[in-house]
């Protein structure tokens, strides 16, 4: 309105009286109007653009071409939304956008996508409940390089999953093998003794990384790590690698083929009539009779595209979506500022058959900034974690000048990840100490390959740097939120919170195979980084946690997998801060609620423990509480409704802990062979 605002400045200010007097609120209307409308024809025609005028029908054919032309004329048009009819409609890669896409924690390679928002902004897709299924190597939505995106009212599901599942049907113990019977629709092959499934665009897999579920239950079954995966491994040695120096470098190290060739699968199998097969040769404890055993193949190839990718962009909105299945994970988001899940459901059909929802995490948010927020969403049965927060570690693999590094990727499933921004502060870090010893500022970013990168600083670097140093984006780091989230009956994790820039959990429910909440730094393998600071976890239901095997708690402050701190050799890092647990019900089978080392500032107040009949106790004799190498710890008005509760304390950690009206609390010091150093309070 700054034209308005001229002209009537002008006006009021004139010297001439009789106009003033005579014509000045003619003149001033008469203004107004004609302003108004001229400034109303320099906005931005608001367009909309429906799929009823694209004769978008139901039925198997492709709708691919329709919805790309949809988002080509959107953008030629300058549109801002469009509808999309309810329906189901079919979506197939051979007439969809193929890209070749890097997208971080998933394989590298050509994917297909019916809706590549790419250098988009203030953009929305209602497609007001329509059901899209998805043939083959496809890519949902792509999001990248856009921003002020809204995707809502959208069913997500694929025709032929890249998971295969087959139930139990016999068990020889004795003679190690399992007879299992496979769904029709479930196509397969045994070619070289081998059962193989096939997918669509060509793809197969075989049996590894199988893990077993309760069918009843819909739910990965009991003490599942003890019989799954079909582990029956031989290793192959690898002739003459170490005397070429390409194959030390970190990446190559991590190869997947490489890792592939180191081992051989004895497993065979034997078609006893069509849909039943023998799988013998196995090596554990074999599973149950009844029992749903999933696979999804080889790491390295079976992780190949989320349903959503969001990529290098700018406040995201997704509401009111459903994602039955996935060839990867369920909403991804790489690199991006801004991202928010309202009513974002993952999980299997009602009344299906299916096990699997996604092949990997339910959400997934890696080198991100801004708020990431989860609100009123459910995540269950898939074959990874609901969420996980996190950077990426580079490792330096030459100091070219006192201004640039040459850095590596560390996994596989990273390469090509856009590492930063210009002006982004970044550290480096000595692995034995975790915190960075040395801060600068990006000038600029060279991704020389999908795997080395040249990074200019603004500062000038120490004078000496060694190849053990890796480097992590201390700008990527989100503030995280999930409020009223069912997170439940999936392999794995619920939340991996790894940022310092502040967690709130509240009201959500958990009931996870593993850990519900996992806080942790560590340097192995996935190159995570990200410290868990200032995080509240309050108001949430816990429920039967850890039931698929393995000795580890509810709640886990952890650094680099190990229960004790081998790694820091300086006792002072602490890598977790300032955690408030309160006000939180937990409800579980096992021992062991909570744990945590080389962390500071832990408040677990006004809880309520009673334990689940569900499963017999794994590890019934673990502390209910365990801290090493901890200080200021608060443990009060907790409500311990358990035969005897235990709270483990090192010496370190006994200095500053506090303890206050528990009811039912013991306490044990590791320094001195579990001797009970204070009586019930």
């Amino acid at each position: 309105m700054s034209l308005l605002k001229y002209w009537m400045d002008e006006l009021y200010s004139s010297d001439y009286k009789p106009l003033k007097m005579k014509y000045q609120s003619i003149l001033f209307a008469g203004l107004l109007i004609f302003i108004l409308k001229a400034e109303s024809f320099t906005q931005k025609t608001v367009l909309e653009i429906h799929s009823k005028d694209y004769a978008l029908a139901e039925n198997k054919a492709s709708a691919s071409t329709i919805f790309l032309q949809m988002i080509k004329d959107a953008r030629t048009k300058g549109a801002t939304k469009i509808t999309i009819e309810k329906g189901v409609y079919h979506l197939y890669p051979s007439k969809a956008k193929g890209m070749m896409c890097a997208i971080t924690n998933h394989d590298n390679g050509i994917r297909y996508t019916t809706f590549p928002i790419l250098n988009f902004e203030n953009l929305e897709i209602d497609a007001n409940g329509a059901e899209f299924i998805f043939h083959g190597h496809m890519l949902p939505f792509m999001i990248q390089n856009s921003k002020n995106i809204n995707i809502k009212n959208v069913k997500i599901d694929w025709e032929l999953p890249y998971v295969s599942e087959m139930e139990i049907i016999n068990v020889n113990q004795d003679e190690k093998y399992i007879d299992v019977k496979i769904g029709e629709n479930t196509p397969y092959t045994i070619k070289d003794n081998a059962l193989r499934f096939i997918k669509e665009n060509g793809y197969s897999h075989n049996l590894d990384e199988a893990i077993i579920w309760n069918k009843k239950h819909h739910r990965i079954a009991y003490n599942a790590s003890k019989v799954t995966p079909l582990h029956s491994k031989k290793k192959n040695r690898l002739q003459y690698m170490d005397t070429f120096e390409h194959f030390n470098t970190p990446f190559d190290r991590m190869d997947y083929q490489v890792k592939l060739l180191q081992k051989s699968d004895r497993i065979t199998a034997e078609e006893l009539k069509e849909g039943i097969v023998r799988i013998k040769n196995l090596k554990r404890k074999l599973p149950s009779v009844g029992q749903i055993l999933v696979a999804k193949g080889e790491m390295g190839s079976n992780r190949i595209a989320p349903a959503f990718w969001i990529n290098q962009s700018e406040t995201t909105r997704i509401e009111n979506v459903t994602i039955h299945s996935c060839i990867g994970m369920g909403v991804l988001g790489e690199a991006s500022k801004d991202i928010a899940l309202n009513h974002v459901n993952i999980h299997t059909r009602r009344g299906s058959q299916r096990m699997v929802s996604t092949l990997a995490d339910a959400t997934h948010f890696a080198g991100c900034k801004g708020q990431i927020v989860l609100e009123n969403c459910k995540f269950q049965h898939m074959l990874d974690d609901a969420t996980n927060i996190h950077g990426v570690y580079m490792q330096v693999v030459d100091r070219i000048n006192n201004y640039q590094l040459g850095v590596s990727i560390g996994h596989p499933q990273q390469l090509g990840f856009h590492f930063a921004e210009v002006g982004d502060e970044v550290g480096l870090v000595e692995p034995s100490a975790f915190h960075p010893y040395f801060k600068g500022h990006i000038l600029e970013m060279e991704k020389v390959n999908e795997g080395y990168y040249v990074l200019t600083f603004k500062e000038e670097l120490p004078a000496s740097i060694s190849d053990k140093i890796m480097v992590e984006n201390l700008s990527a780091q989100p503030t995280f939120i999930a409020r009223n989230c069912t997170l439940t009956d999936n392999r794995a994790r619920g939340f991996l919170l790894s940022t310092s820039k502040g967690a709130i959990v509240e009201n959500c429910t958990f009931s996870n195979m593993m850990t519900s909440i996992l806080m942790v730094n560590k340097f192995d393998f996935w190159y995570e980084s990200g410290f868990a600071e200032n995080v509240k976890i309050e108001n949430n239901t816990f429920l039967d946690a850890c039931y698929g095997g393995g000795n580890v708690p509810v709640i886990w402050c952890l650094t680099s997998k190990k229960r004790r701190v081998d790694l820091i050799t300086d006792p002072k890092i602490r890598t977790t801060k300032n955690i408030s647990i309160t006000n939180n019900h937990f409800k579980t089978f096992d021992a062991w609620i909570m744990g945590a080392n080389a962390s500071s500032d832990i408040n677990f107040s006004h809880n309520i423990i009673e334990k689940s009949e569900e499963y017999i106790p794994l590890y019934p004799n673990h502390p209910t509480l365990e801290f090493i190498n901890t200080e200021n710890i608060k443990i009060e008005h907790n409500d311990f409704r358990l035969e005897k509760a235990t709270v483990s304390v090192d010496g370190i950690t006994e200095k500053t802990l506090s303890l206050k009206e528990n009811r039912n609390l013991f306490v044990t010091n590791t320094d001195m062979e579990e001797k009970e150093i204070q009586t019930k309070l």
